[in-house]
């Protein structure tokens, strides 16, 4: 059937094989699991944009009120709702070439580059927020970048100067994982440029660090921007 083939292969089983009744109970509980998933992702991606970026960057510094930030979520959940709509026709699209294995390759280099590398900066005193969320930024566009790059341009066919001459001639291309690679070292960069650009934590915010997980929205904050 080949990797697009094997797309339908549950569309060709139901209409081949089962009785109509069961077809269209089939039909239902999986477009009821489509929706639910779609509605689930829209929802994670904005309460993370609106959580963890817009609100220590806008909503805090600007002392908006509960309600106010509760209206412009909302608006955070639908502009996601267009953006994933939009990428879901894009993804589709004959130009793209795109197909179910990339989304699942592509989301191990997001991982990497703009999840793991925050993560890591926990244990350095001197990280700042600048420093987290260009890390992220460049650890992101590193990724999608060179990702296409690799498997839609050069057909991992290419030549990394530094990386082979240390592994072996085409290492990095044998191991299709090279947007891996330069997504990680483009969120490390991304660390240490915003880190150094900003000022460093201040002695309040360090203390306010504890052990213990904090909860409390308010109390996370007050920590750090005090």
């Amino acid at each position: 059937m080949g990797d697009k083939g094997a797309y339908n292969i549950i569309s060709t089983y139901i209409n081949s094989y089962m009785p109509p009744l069961l077809k269209g109970l089939l039909i239902f509980l999986l477009s009821a699991h489509t929706m639910s998933t779609v509605a689930n992702y829209s929802n994670i991606t904005a309460m993370n944009l609106s959580y963890d970026v817009l609100e220590p960057l806008v909503y805090k510094k600007r002392n908006w009120s509960a309600a106010k930030i509760v209206k412009y979520s909302r608006l955070v959940t639908v502009f996601m709702i267009v953006v994933n709509i939009l990428l879901a026709i894009l993804y589709n699209s004959p130009v793209m070439g795109a197909t179910l294995n990339d989304a699942y390759f592509l989301s191990s280099g997001l991982l990497t580059a703009g999840v793991s590398v925050m993560l890591y900066v926990l244990w350095w005193k001197r990280a700042t927020l600048l420093g987290v969320m260009l890390g992220g930024l460049f650890g992101t566009v590193g990724t999608f970048t060179f990702f296409i790059l690799e498997y839609k341009v050069w057909k991992s066919v290419y030549y990394t100067p530094i990386w082979d001459a240390i592994f072996g001639a085409g290492s990095m291309a044998n191991s299709y994982l090279g947007y891996c690679v330069v997504g990680l070292v483009c969120g490390i960069a991304g660390v240490i440029i915003g880190t150094f650009v900003s000022p460093p934590p201040s002695e309040k915010q360090l203390s306010a660090i504890a052990d213990q997980p904090i909860d409390n929205n308010e109390e996370f904050f007050a920590g750090m921007h005090d």
